[in-house]
């Protein structure tokens, strides 16, 4: 009984309310703090200010070096043929490419020839890329489940930072519940991310997630130039105060993305329909495999008041192949058909049901 009333308290004030649409922040933004992460190799993934820089009135010329290429004995496989004219043995040599390839990188002995391959198809993808992002931008998403308002989300960009001797651009967002929601469920989350605002390639991902039955603190550090990330991740299961911790580091791929930055990622692509577009996402030291399908330019979607022309974006990521519990990831994203590419709509398949989220409010923000 107490379950029906619950329901119809929701139904009857599933319209959203001022409160619900205010945000705050939960937590310190840095979990490097929350994890006291003291070591001096993280130094570099403190965010800061970008000074400005002056105008030189000389450029220094730089001057390239070719590393000249080095092959390593355990990389050639040595057979021997018989030369039927001379009665000789000729050592016939055989160079093992992927092996090759990993030290033409400058890459470690380790490196998994695996994430040489993803560099395949998502090196065609990012050829394809031209920065796009809007400093000051914000979205304000509706979440409804069952076609009732379950919460809201506020994405927000910022700019002009440097993290990892990189210029970076910050992308954040925060969720709650909304209030009559949180008879069912209360959620408090946010997320972020820093990416490189030349490659659009993700440095430092954050998530804090307070909700009724857990808590989540998980930190991502992507180092580029060790061609590795770093996870720092703590939940805390409140039925049993279970606690779980996990440190981890794993290679990553020169090209890849996370959940959140993939978001901004495509509108700098071309976004032709029949267009495929492949990449890895990687989470928590494993990475899904992502394609993204422009199955749509002509898509009518009603967002702030008016009918828009959009984009639909048909994604399909598929889990890590040690994961053999998870399945894949099925979204659709639209995305204004025009030159602003606002997001307006999402709609997930999830194995509870269908999600959707639309648009209610959007601040243009400037292009840098």
């Amino acid at each position: 009984m107490n379950k029906i009333l619950i329901l119809l308290i929701l139904i009857i004030s599933s319209c959203s309310s001022t409160e619900d649409k205010v945000f705050s922040d939960q937590v310190s933004p840095d979990l490097a703090e929350t994890f006291n992460i003291e070591n001096k190799k993280f130094a570099k993934f403190i965010v800061e200010e970008k000074e400005e820089e002056p105008n030189p009135s000389v450029k220094e010329e730089t001057v390239k070096v070719k590393k000249e290429e080095k092959i390593s004995r355990q990389d050639i496989k040595v057979k021997k043929i018989i030369n039927i004219s001379t009665k000789k043995e000729v050592i016939e040599t055989k160079i093992d490419p992927s092996r090759t390839a990993i030290e033409k990188e400058g890459l470690p002995e380790d490196y998994p020839k695996e994430l040489l391959d993803l560099d395949i198809d998502s090196k065609k993808t990012w050829k394809n890329y031209s920065p796009f992002y809007k400093v000051g931008e914000e979205f304000l998403f509706a979440i409804n489940y069952l076609g009732i308002t379950a919460g809201h989300v506020r994405f927000v960009t910022t700019g002009n930072l440097k993290i990892a001797k990189r210029d970076a651009i910050h992308f954040r967002a925060l969720f709650k519940t909304s209030k009559f929601y949180k008879y069912v469920y209360e959620a408090d989350d946010m997320v972020e991310t820093y990416v490189s605002s030349k490659d659009f390639l993700p440095i430092k991902y954050s998530l804090v997630q307070r909700e009724s039955n857990k808590d989540v603190d998980d930190l991502q550090l992507f180092d580029q130039e060790e061609k590795k990330t770093y996870l720092f991740y703590k939940r805390l299961k409140k039925k049993n105060n279970e606690v779980r911790n996990i440190e981890k580091e794993a290679y990553i791929p020169k090209y890849y993305q996370d959940f959140m930055s993939t978001l901004f990622f495509v509108r700098g692509l071309p976004l032709k329909k029949g267009d495929v577009y492949k990449f890895p996402v990687f989470t928590r030291g494993k990475f899904w495999r992502l394609t993204v399908t422009v199955a749509s330019v002509n898509d009518e979607v009603k967002a702030l008041g008016v009918w828009k022309k959009a984009i639909r974006l048909d994604t399909v990521a598929m889990p890590p192949k040690s994961d053999t519990k998870k399945q894949k990831s099925t979204i659709s994203f639209w995305y204004s058909n025009d030159a602003d590419r606002i997001f307006l709509k999402l709609k997930a398949k999830l194995k509870f049901g269908s999600v959707e989220g639309e648009i209610e409010e959007h601040i243009p923000g400037r292009m840098p």
